[in-house]
């Protein structure tokens, strides 16, 4: 899950300049702002835990992932053992535009990882030094909340490593697993810094344009089939139900792009993360047939998932082309077809 939620991280830097709040761990699911981060518009909300490093400006924020709002459910966002991830954050990093506004340096205060590899006690090597950390309380959940939002029991007092991984004010420990009853250790944690974050845009992006560029392809081929076809049914394409890709009458979210109306060479039906993009015929005819029919009724959909995979309306990096009655009806017309006639 550690990259999972790395990538998810990365797709919402892209997508908003920023890295999300924490939301809070001990909500139920039944409370409002639930997995959803603690955002106000400008900044983090007071109520998550902080810390100042002198002054009064707070240097970071300390909560849980906030599932939702990176398109996840919270079951999907929890370690092996169903603790919610600790989720912290330099809060620079969530300011509007932090990462859009040149290379960001989220100073003066940062996440330090350090790495005791002879367990309590001993020396200490600074492994990373970031602006972002999830920390799993492992599978002796000390100091975990459950997805219920129930705080668990907190490590023993021995367990100076799993304690200082509860607290703002000192650095992020790795150390040996331990099952040692007076000084357990079995967190499992992740910083990543600046580059890391940014380390996947380039791949992102591209895989955005991809799509782009496989859902405008669809939609031209979708034009070109209606304009041929126009003589014998004056309708447009229907989806197809199922991986043969022959067009059939089906119902959504089952539609599926007709690739076998084309030439194999002329369509590519996979988005840039290797999933289905979709197709949806709201109306099959074009014409106004009756009063109901109006110019901005959306005729047809081409939908990818996203990144995430999922294609719900719910979700908010998904990418959408839509063409309303009045659209088709225009380019219909450039083409030299009179709709209605």
């Amino acid at each position: 899950n550690v990259q999972r939620v790395e990538q998810l991280l990365q797709t919402f830097v892209l997508r908003n300049g920023r890295l999300p709040c924490p939301a809070l761990p001990d909500l139920r699911p039944d409370e409002g702002g639930y997995g959803v981060e603690r955002w106000d518009g400008t900044e983090c909300g007071s109520d998550l835990e902080t810390f100042s490093e002198g002054g009064s400006q707070i240097a970071l924020y300390a909560g849980t992932l906030p599932a939702y709002t990176l398109n996840r459910r919270m079951a999907m966002m929890t370690d092996g053992w169903d603790n919610q991830f600790r989720y912290v954050v330099v809060s620079r990093a969530t300011t509007i535009n932090a990462f859009k506004n040149g290379f960001p340096v989220f100073e003066p205060y940062r996440i330090q990882l350090v790495d005791k590899p002879a367990g309590t006690g001993s020396d200490v090597t600074v492994v990373e030094d970031g602006i972002a950390a999830i920390v799993s309380a492992g599978p002796n959940r000390n100091g975990g909340y459950t997805l219920d939002g129930a705080e668990l029991p907190q490590p023993p007092a021995g367990a100076v490593d799993e304690r200082g991984n509860l607290e703002l004010d000192s650095p992020i420990v790795s150390a040996p697993y331990s099952e040692d009853s007076t000084a357990p250790f079995d967190d499992i944690v992740q910083v990543w810094n600046e580059d890391n974050l940014l380390a996947g845009m380039d791949e992102i992006a591209s895989k955005h344009a991809l799509t782009r560029e496989r859902m405008q392809r669809m939609v031209d081929l979708i034009y070109g089939w209606v304009i041929l076809e126009w003589d014998e049914g004056r309708e447009m394409l229907q989806c197809a139900s199922d991986l043969d890709g022959e067009p059939n009458a089906v119902d959504w979210p089952e539609c599926l792009f007709p690739f076998a109306a084309f030439l194999p060479a002329e369509v590519e039906t996979l988005d840039g993360w290797g999933t289905p993009i979709f197709y949806l015929p709201y109306y099959l005819h074009i014409q106004y047939e009756d009063a109901a029919d109006e110019p901005g009724d959306i005729l047809f959909e081409i939908r990818s998932g996203g990144p995430d995979g999922n294609r719900s309306e719910l979700t908010t990096d998904n990418l959408v082309i839509k063409h309303t009655r009045a659209e088709v009806i225009a380019r219909l017309a450039a083409a030299g077809i009179a709709v209605g006639e």
